[in-house]
């Protein structure tokens, strides 16, 4: 029976060439020192296009400075900054067709409490803010209820909708602290969507950068990841 020999991959040689500053110069004559600078030129316009880049993708950033000091972050192409209606610092808004959506932010003021405020204190007043929404709110339905965090903020949040069928409006507030012991100073972090008619891809595509910026609250002054 035969036996056949396993050949032996080919080494790799040991030479790959001459570099390409050197293939420049013996072919066109092109100094080396030359060669070098073009290719660092090359590589810091790449950079700063980049730089370009990332600075014109950047969303834009909404800094509140009072009490509390909270940012938002959100892209010009989809929402637009409007007058507060009464009772918010900011507000934020969609319109699309017959899409709608929104993110506002308002104050929150708490009972003093020494506690944790978040499982101790804000169950309890969540109850009272449900009242206040079934009241404001034609066929109002709960979703979910429970404790959510946004960045640095804890909190409550509920979920819920309301209006007639074919015009249902999706909403979701939560209430957020920066702290949950001996705080009585918050926000109210509002979500609301709202479209006569079946979505579209567009539609949701739309919806979900809304969502992006409602999840890019944070309290101070510094951006929370994109």
């Amino acid at each position: 029976m035969a036996t056949g020999r396993a050949s032996r991959a080919p080494s790799a040689p040991g030479d790959f060439g001459p570099s390409l500053p050197a293939l420049l110069r013996r072919r066109f004559g092109v100094r080396e020192r030359v060669t070098m600078a073009a290719a660092v030129a090359i590589a810091a316009a790449i950079a700063a296009g980049a730089l370009v880049h990332s600075y014109a993708t950047r969303p834009s950033q909404i800094v509140y400075r009072g009490s509390p000091t909270f940012n938002l972050q959100y892209s010009r192409a989809v929402l637009h900054r409007v007058r507060p209606h009464r009772g918010e610092l900011v507000r934020l808004e969609l319109h699309r067709g017959k899409l709608f959506a929104s993110v506002t932010v308002r104050r929150l003021r708490l009972p003093v409490y020494a506690h944790d405020v978040v499982t101790g204190l804000l169950p309890t007043y969540t109850n009272s803010y449900e009242r206040q929404l079934r009241r404001a709110s034609r066929d109002f339905r709960l979703r979910d209820e429970g404790t959510a965090g946004v960045n640095s903020g804890q909190g409550y949040n509920v979920g819920f909708r309301s209006g007639p069928p074919g015009h249902v409006t999706w909403g979701r507030d939560i209430l957020l602290v920066p702290r949950q012991v001996n705080v009585h100073e918050g926000v109210v972090l509002g979500l609301r969507q709202s479209k006569a008619g079946a979505m579209t891809k567009h539609d949701v595509d739309l919806v979900n950068e809304v969502r992006r910026t409602f999840r890019s609250f944070d309290f101070g002054t510094d951006r929370a990841p994109w």
